[in-house]
C-alpha cells in the first residue's frame, strides 16, 4: 500500500460516515445511532494513517517532519477558520458565561485536547451537550493524540520480524477493545472520550493497512467480495438504525459499525465499493467530509442556543444544506490551497504554528476576562448577576444525608423553616427576605432532587447515592424543625411528581426497604409531616409547584437584550413570547398534577395546613410571566430565580400568622395583570 494510492470507495465511506453524523444531530429520531459515523472515521483514519506510516518506515522514507507537516496541512487550516468564526459569532450571540466556556473549548480544540475538555465537562449524550458549539472537536482530539503516539508504536513494531508485526498490532487492538468493555460499565464518559478505549477502532484500520502493505492474506477463506460487502453494509445500517444512545456507552452500534467498516475496506473489488461507494457525488461528499463535519455542529448548536433550547425542526433541517454549502466553500478555499505540494512540510509547520498562535488570541482574551462582559448590554449583565445567585444557598448535594446546621442555614430563633428539593431551595431568597422584614430568619433544609416524604426515599434523579441519602435527610430535617421551639411555620415545596408510578423506597430505619409507586405513599409521606407539626404547634404551608416553560426562560431573557440573537430567534425558535410594559409571558405547563390535588385535600383536612397557589402569581391560564422590567423571574425552565422568589406575594400563604400581609413590593396582581 503506497501512501499515494487513492481509493474512491474510502471517500465514499467518509461520505457515509459524515452523513450519518450530520443527520443524527438534526434528526436523531431518523438515525438514532448516527453518532457511529465517528467510529467509521476512526477506522478509516487508522487504515490510511497506519498505511502511510508503516509503508514509509519499511521503505525508509518516513520522517516526522513530513508526517506532521502533512497533518498540519490537512487538519489545521479548516479547524482554525471554524474556531475563529465560531468565536466571532459568539461575540454577538453569547452571554459572558457562554463566551467564557466557548473560549476554553476553543483553546482545547486548537491544541488538540478537546476530548480531555469534554471528558471533564460534558456527557456527549446529555441534553446540555447540544449547546456546546465546539463539541464535535472531541474526535479530532482523539485522532491528534493517535498521531502523536502511533508513529512511535509503528517504529517499534517495525523492528520485530515481519511475520509478527500484524499479530502485534492486532493484539494491541484487542487489548484496547477488552479495556473498552471493562471500562464502559465503570466510567462510560471516559470510555467515550479517551484514546485508550478508542484505540482499538483506529488499530483495526491500522492492522488492515499493515496486512495490505505486507501482502498478507486473511488466514480463513471468506465468501466472495460482493457477499462480504453486503454483510458490511448491513452491519453499518443496523448500527445506525437499530440502536439508540440510551446505553451508558453504546457498545453494540459502535462494534457493528467498526466491523462493517473493516469489511468494506477489505472488499475493494466488490460491486458496492466499485459502484455505490465510488459514485462521483458520493465521493465528492467524502472529499468535503472534514469541512462538513466541522461546520455542521456549530451551526446547529447556535440554532439551539438562539432558540433557547427549543429550535424548530425546519431550522435544524435547513442547517444540513447550509452547512454543506459552507463546507464546499471551506474545502475549496481553505483546505485545498494549503494541501498543495508546493507548500513544504517545514513551511507548513512554521506557518501553522504562527497562525495557531494568532488564532489563540481571542480565546485567551475570552478566558482571561471571563467572557468579555464589557461587550454586553447592562440588561444582560444584570440577568447574569441574578443567575450567579443560583437556586439557593443551602441546598445539599446527592451524597449528603444530613441537613446543614450552620448558622447560615439553621440560624437561631428562626421562625420560618423551608423543607424540600431544588424547587424549594429556589424559594429561599424570597422567604428569607420576608423573614428579614419581620425581624427574624429563615431556616432552610433543602436537598437536590429529594422529595419531602417522611418515611420514604424518593429522588426525582434516582442516582444510587441520592436514593440512599434522601429519606434520611428528610427525616433529619423534619425532626430538626419540629424540635426547634422558635419555628412557627414550615414551608414545604418541591417538584411534585407528575407520574404516580415513579418508584419510591420505603425507609426502614436507616436502610432502604421495598420499592413502591409514589402514588401509593405520597399522601402518607406528606401527612406524616403535617400531623407531627400539628402536635408541635406549628403551621404547614404546602406550595404548589412553579410553571414549567417550553423554553429556558433565563436564556430567553438574556436573548431579549442581545439584538442579533433576538432577531435570529424569530427565525429559528419554535415558540414566541408576548409582552408589553416590561412584562413578558410565555407558554408553560400549568396543569394541576394528581399529587397537587392530594396536597389540596390534605390542606382542607388539617387545620394547621394551607395550600399556596404559586402558579397564579405568574400565570394567566397557560401564559406565564417570565421576565419583569428586563429581569429574569426564573433561573431556567422551572426554577425561580432569586429575583423571582422575591417577586412572590406570600400573603395568602401566611394568612392568620404574624407574617400576614407581607410579600413582594410588586407582583402580578398588584401590577394590573
Amino acid at each position: 500500500m503506497s501512501s499515494r494510492e487513492y481509493r474512491a470507495d474510502i471517500d465514499g465511506l467518509r461520505a457515509l460516515a459524515v452523513s450519518a453524523v450530520v443527520f443524527y444531530h438534526a434528526l436523531p429520531e431518523l438515525l438514532p445511532a448516527g453518532f457511529v459515523g465517528v467510529d467509521i472515521f476512526f477506522v478509516i483514519s487508522g487504515y490510511l494513517i497506519g498505511g502511510i506510516i508503516y509503508s514509509g518506515i519499511i521503505d525508509s522514507r518516513f520522517t516526522f517532519a513530513d508526517f506532521y507537516g502533512r497533518r498540519v496541512k490537512r487538519i489545521l487550516p479548516a479547524l482554525i477558520v471554524v474556531v475563529t468564526f465560531t468565536m466571532l459569532a459568539g461575540l454577538v450571540l453569547l452571554d459572558s458565561e457562554q463566551f467564557k466556556i466557548l473560549s476554553r473549548q476553543s483553546i482545547a480544540a486548537l491544541v488538540g485536547a478537546s476530548n480531555f475538555y469534554f471528558w471533564e465537562h460534558t456527557d456527549y449524550f446529555a441534553a446540555a451537550s447540544e449547546l456546546q458549539p465546539l463539541l464535535m472537536t472531541w474526535s479530532l482530539g482523539v485522532e491528534e493524540q493517535f498521531y502523536v503516539v502511533f508513529p512511535f508504536l509503528i517504529i517499534a513494531i517495525a523492528k520485530v520480524p515481519k511475520k509478527y508485526r500484524v499479530s502485534i498490532m492486532a493484539a494491541i487492538s484487542i487489548s484496547s477493545f477488552v479495556f473498552m468493555l471493562w471500562l464502559s460499565s465503570r466510567d462510560p464518559v471516559s470510555t467515550f472520550y479517551l484514546l485508550p478505549s478508542r484505540a482499538w477502532e483506529l488499530g483495526i484500520g491500522a492492522t488492515l493497512a499493515m496486512m495490505k502493505v505486507n501482502g498478507d492474506k486473511i488466514p480463513v477463506k471468506l465468501p466472495s467480495a460482493n457477499f462480504m460487502a453486503i454483510i458490511g453494509a448491513i452491519l453499518i445500517a443496523c448500527a445506525v438504525l437499530a440502536f439508540d444512545n440510551k446505553a451508558d456507552f453504546p457498545i453494540a452500534p459502535v462494534g457493528l459499525s467498526v466491523l462493517g467498516t473493516a469489511i468494506l475496506i477489505q472488499t475493494q473489488a466488490s460491486w458496492i465499493n466499485r459502484r455505490a461507494l465510488s459514485l462521483q457525488p458520493v465521493v465528492f461528499v467524502g472529499l468535503i467530509s472534514y469541512s462538513w463535519y466541522l461546520w455542521h455542529w456549530p451551526i446547529m448548536a447556535y440554532i439551539r442556543i438562539v432558540a433557547d433550547e427549543s429550535p424548530s425542526q425546519i431550522a435544524l433541517l435547513i442547517a444540513i444544506p447550509l452547512s454543506l454549502l459552507i463546507a464546499i466553500l471551506s474545502w475549496r478555499f481553505v483546505e485545498q490551497p494549503f494541501r498543495k505540494p508546493s507548500v513544504s512540510s517545514a513551511r507548513a509547520l512554521w506557518t501553522g504554528g504562527g497562525v495557531l498562535a494568532a488564532a489563540m488570541m481571542m480565546p485567551l482574551a475570552g478566558h482571561l476576562t471571563k467572557g468579555l462582559p464589557d461587550r454586553l448590554p447592562e440588561a444582560v449583565r444584570s440577568a447574569e448577576g441574578i443567575r450567579l445567585q443560583g437556586r439557593g444557598i443551602c441546598m445539599r448535594a446527592y451524597q449528603h444525608g444530613t441537613p446543614d446546621t450552620s448558622e447560615r442555614c439553621a440560624p437561631q430563633n428562626a421562625r420560618i423553616a423551608l423543607i424540600g428539593d431544588s424547587h424549594a431551595s429556589a424559594l429561599g431568597a424570597g422567604l428569607a427576605s420576608l423573614a428579614d422584614d419581620h425581624g427574624t430568619k429563615l431556616a432552610q433544609h433543602t436537598k437536590a432532587s429529594c422529595l419531602p416524604l417522611l418515611g420514604y426515599s424518593h429522588s426525582t434523579m434516582p442516582v444510587p447515592e441520592n436514593l440512599r441519602t434522601c429519606g434520611a435527610f428528610v427525616s433529619a430535617a423534619t425532626e430538626l424543625v419540629l424540635q426547634d421551639p422558635a419555628i412557627e411555620v414550615i414551608v414545604i415545596a418541591a417538584f411534585w411528581p407528575k407520574d404516580d408510578s415513579e418508584t419510591t423506597r420505603v425507609l426502614d430505619g436507616d436502610s432502604l426497604g421495598a420499592s413502591i409507586p409514589v402514588g401509593e405513599v405520597f399522601a402518607a409521606g406528606i401527612e406524616a409531616i403535617i400531623t407531627k407539626a400539628d402536635v408541635a404547634g406549628k403551621r404547614v404551608v404546602l406550595v404548589e409547584d412553579t410553571p414549567i416553560f417550553e423554553v429556558d426562560t433565563m436564556s430567553r431573557t438574556i436573548g431579549d437584550a442581545l439584538p442579533v440573537r433576538k432577531a435570529l430567534r424569530d427565525w429559528v425558535s419554535e415558540y414566541s413570547a408576548t409582552g408589553e410594559d416590561g412584562q413578558f409571558r410565555f407558554a408553560a405547563d400549568t396543569a394541576v398534577t394528581h399529587s397537587e390535588e392530594v396536597l389540596i385535600r390534605l390542606a382542607e383536612k388539617h387545620e394547621n395546613a394551607r395550600f399556596f397557589r404559586m402558579r397564579s402569581q405568574f400565570c394567566e391560564g397557560s401564559n406565564c410571566l417570565y421576565m419583569q422590567s428586563g429581569k429574569p423571574l426564573f433561573y431556567d425552565r422551572h426554577h425561580l430565580s432569586a429575583f423571582g422568589s422575591k417577586y412572590v406575594d406570600w400573603s395568602a400563604a401566611f394568612e392568620g400568622t404574624s407574617f400576614a400581609g407581607s410579600g413582594a413590593a410588586s407582583n402580578v396582581k398588584s401590577s394590573g395583570d
